[in-house]
């Protein structure tokens, strides 16, 4: 056996008691790189015109909330990852605005959801009526998101 195929050979017998003994590290000194799993979580958010949206997005994301409304033109977007144990998750946020004219967007929003959150304003009764309809409309474009009712 030449001297390269006994080094490859001593490295795997090493690294294999290593991985039996628990310990695992490298030359006993640096840790093993671990690998990571990374899963993505695509939320929709849905509902009228200023029923907080946007709000419950960056409050989420950013951990801030600012008093001064902001309409969102078309779709708003943010992203947020946590770590679970050895699992990175990441939700891509997507916030639909809420006025008609942009219910073309709807399918950006809506497909690939894994979830979708219908909002609506418990001072406003309208935002409350209006929720089947975004409902229905969604549903047309996913079915198997799994849907929530907020309320703010």
């Amino acid at each position: 056996m030449d001297t390269d195929s006994q080094l490859q050979q001593q490295q795997q017998q090493a690294q294999q008691q290593r991985y039996q003994t628990g310990n695992n590290t490298a030359n006993n000194d640096q840790p093993l790189p671990e690998e990571k799993n990374t899963v993505t979580l695509k939320v929709g958010l849905i509902g009228d015109a200023q029923v907080g949206k946007t709000s419950l997005m960056v409050k989420y994301v950013e951990n801030c909330f600012d008093e001064v409304y902001t309409q969102t033109l078309g779709v708003n977007f943010m992203e947020r990852s946590i770590n679970i144990k050895n699992t990175e998750i990441t939700f891509t946020i997507w916030d639909l605005g809420g006025e008609a004219e942009f219910t073309n967007m709807l399918p950006l929003v809506a497909s690939d959801a894994v979830a979708v959150l219908f909002m609506f304003d418990l001072s406003r009764k309208s935002t409350l009526n209006s929720v089947k309809d975004w409902y229905r409309q969604a549903r047309g474009f996913n079915r198997t998101a799994i849907p929530f009712l907020r309320f703010n």
